[in-house]
């Protein structure tokens, strides 16, 4: 079910796109605002829960599809292809397992994971919202940041999108996408380049289904 956020003055949708983990555009679709840049303190703002894509299949590559099947064709993102290796398991939901393929490939990379479940007070003080992948309260979702800048920060994002089977224009954006894991859903998002953003790459995967 989408919150409901009161506008306070001095708001903008650019903020509170990031405090709830979501895009500028999203906020605008699901609230039918015309011009982003203007909001009416008092009102109250509709947070959409993000979780409106269609489902994509990860996991085994399907050999059977004949050359020259699109991936749309089996509900999956335009442009983007399935990739083996992922498997739902461990903790929270399963995500923690989803999780790990993504953990892999910055291992291969040299990149260390930075954080991943906080607590009510770690999450306070990251300056992060009690809506995080990352916060032990939301037991079906898992995060992991990895410390890295620049150009390798560039490569783990583009290695992560094509694992998870998200196309590279969705990198720099809040959007999130979901995926079928072991006939399961979860929510993907890759955060990189966005505010708060710029020293470390973000995964955040949650069970919806």
């Amino acid at each position: 079910m989408s919150a409901l956020h009161p506008i306070q003055r001095g708001e903008t949708l650019s903020q509170l796109a990031n405090r709830y983990q979501t895009s500028v555009q999203a906020l605008a679709k699901a609230n039918n605002i015309q011009n982003p840049d203007l909001i009416i303190a008092g009102k109250s703002l509709r947070i959409p829960d993000g979780f409106d894509d269609k489902p994509r299949r990860v996991g085994q590559m399907d050999t059977s599809k004949p050359k020259g099947s699109r991936p749309e064709e089996d509900g999956a993102t335009p442009g983007a292809t399935a990739r083996g290796g992922i498997k739902a398991g461990k903790g929270w939901g399963g995500s923690e397992g989803v999780a790990d393929a993504g953990k892999a490939i910055a291992r291969t990379l040299g990149i260390p994971v930075t954080s991943e479940k906080r607590n009510a007070q770690q999450t306070q003080s990251a300056g992060s919202s009690t809506r995080s992948d990352h916060y032990t309260g939301n037991t079906n979702a898992y995060a992991v940041d990895f410390g890295v800048r620049g150009a390798k920060g560039d490569q783990l994002a583009r290695q992560l999108a094509q694992k998870y089977g998200i196309p590279e224009s969705n990198i720099g954006t809040f959007n999130k996408h979901t995926i079928e894991v072991d006939g399961k859903k979860y929510s993907v998002q890759l955060l990189w380049k966005v505010p708060d953003h710029y020293d470390h790459v973000h995964l955040g995967i949650r069970r919806v289904g």
